[in-house]
């Protein structure tokens, strides 16, 4: 009995710490990006390539929202969240551009990724965006607005980031 209530007590421990971490890893995170966000001058001229090897930055892109998704192809919740990304382009592309951001991997191992999953989504890749946002987890997001501005941030996949909150949030 003192065993088992030992071992209990050693997991429940193991739990909250885990739990503690993180928490804190994720406040990190997004302290880190909001950080970044008053280098928005680097942030907008930041090289950024798409898969078909166009450059550009995001300055290019003004004048609406930019949803950032920063993934990778062997990124399990990364790839959870491709569909979800795929129907907010379809609901809101007239509103709102968002660029599925391939990091922390090589770009062909992304490219490859897309071809075998054909969404439709514009899929860049910029070491120089994540690393100007100290990308650590993945997925992280991020909305831009239309200023180029940091509005929000979030790290993991969030299934409950619904159409009627990103509507809310172009109004």
């Amino acid at each position: 009995m003192y065993t088992t209530l030992k071992w209990l007590g050693l997991i429940l421990l193991f739990g909250v710490i885990m739990s503690w971490h993180s928490q804190s890893h994720y406040n990190d995170t997004v302290e880190s990006i909001f950080t970044a966000a008053s280098q928005s001058e680097r942030i907008l001229k930041a090289p950024i390539k798409d898969f078909s090897g166009q450059e550009f930055a995001l300055s290019d892109l003004q004048g609406k929202p930019i949803l950032l998704d920063f993934w990778a192809s062997w990124c399990p919740p990364c790839r959870a969240s491709m569909p979800e990304l795929e129907n907010m382009q379809e609901q809101f592309g007239d509103k709102l551009t968002i660029l599925a951001v391939n990091v922390m991997e090589s770009p062909k191992d992304g490219i490859q990724y897309v071809l075998e999953n054909p969404y439709e989504l514009t899929f860049v890749h910029s070491r120089k965006l994540a690393d100007i946002f100290n990308i650590k987890v993945l997925p992280t997001k991020i909305l831009l607005n239309s200023k180029g501005e940091v509005i929000w941030a979030n790290t993991g996949h969030i299934p409950f980031l619904t159409h009627q909150w990103l509507e809310n949030q172009l109004e």
